[in-house]
C-alpha cells in the first residue's frame, strides 16, 4: 500500500501515473521495478510506488505513488553482466558468431571483416543493430544506449 503517514497528518492520497516508454526502452513483459529520489537522503528508494504494470504492446508504464519526485526504472546492476557462458563458432559466408549467455539473456553477435551485426535478441528496439555492420568501439557503444 502506497499510503504513508507523515507525522501529524494524514497520508498523502496516491496519483495514477500513465507514462508512454520510448522506444529505446528495452522491456519485455516482465514487472518493472520503480524507485524515486530522496533528495534528502541522497538515495534511491521504492517505497510507496505500488501497482506497477507494463503493457510491451503499447510500450505504456503505469503506476500509482505517493511521491513528487523524480522516479526512475531500475534493475539490478548484475542483470545483463553476470555471463555464465560464451562459445565462438563459425557462421555463413566467413562470419564468427558470438554468442554470449547470461541469465536474463542471450545476445549473438556476427563478426566479419572486422565489423560486427546483432542477431539476437530479436527486440524491436534492437533492430538497427541487426540492420548494418557497426566498428567494434561503434557497437558497442550503441548496445549500452
Amino acid at each position: 500500500d502506497v499510503q504513508e503517514a507523515r507525522a501529524g497528518f494524514e497520508p498523502w492520497p496516491a496519483i495514477a501515473v500513465e507514462v508512454p516508454l520510448w522506444d529505446s526502452v528495452v522491456l519485455e513483459n516482465e514487472a518493472p521495478l520503480l524507485a524515486w529520489y530522496d533528495r534528502a537522503a541522497g538515495v534511491w528508494m521504492r517505497n510507496g510506488i505500488d501497482n506497477v504494470s507494463f503493457d510491451p504492446a503499447t510500450k505504456m508504464l503505469k503506476f500509482n505513488t505517493i511521491h513528487f519526485a523524480p522516479i526512475s526504472l531500475v534493475k539490478p546492476n548484475n542483470l545483463y553482466t553476470d555471463i555464465s557462458d560464451w562459445s565462438l563458432r563459425p557462421g555463413e559466408n566467413g562470419e564468427v558468431h558470438l554468442t554470449v549467455s547470461s541469465e536474463y539473456c542471450n545476445v549473438e553477435i556476427a563478426i566479419k571483416n572486422g565489423e560486427c551485426q546483432l542477431r539476437q535478441p530479436s527486440l524491436a528496439a534492437l533492430q538497427a543493430l541487426r540492420d548494418q555492420w557497426f566498428l567494434p568501439q561503434t557497437f558497442c557503444e550503441e548496445m549500452i544506449r
